[in-house]
């Protein structure tokens, strides 16, 4: 997914985390960006997305890697996909982007898709 091209068109009343999950090949919502409607509507690709959010939720600008990559889609060989985390968060607005490396529109999940992805919304439940 993206978000908004023009930021004032969101204005989130409370901080919330998000896992932004992106593959790099993804044809529908293109990860570094692209157009809606003929070109009459532009959306940031993955990493601003998240750099958005992490504005929206008072994080660093920096970010930082993941410890591991994670094995989340079974069509893509091996452990695909990088974790970013933003750092500086406030409780309750945690950023993370996963870029699945080879990964489409809609991954085919493994185990670990479902494991790693409740880990995530479980260690960061909405107050």
């Amino acid at each position: 997914g993206s978000t908004w091209g023009d930021t004032t068109k969101c204005k989130p009343s409370a901080k919330v985390s998000v896992l932004q999950i992106h593959g790099d090949k993804d044809d529908a919502v293109y990860y570094k960006g692209g157009n809606l409607f003929g070109g009459t509507i532009s959306y940031p690709g993955a990493v601003k997305t998240a750099s958005i959010w992490a504005g929206y939720n008072g994080c660093d600008a920096k970010t930082e890697a993941g410890t591991k990559a994670l094995d989340l889609d079974s069509s893509v060989a091996g452990s695909e996909t990088d974790v970013i985390k933003h750092t500086g968060c406030p409780k309750g607005g945690d950023v993370e982007l996963w870029t699945i490396k080879g990964g489409g529109h809609l991954p085919i999940p493994t185990a670990a898709f479902t494991s790693e992805t409740w880990s995530f919304f479980k260690a960061h439940p909405k107050p």
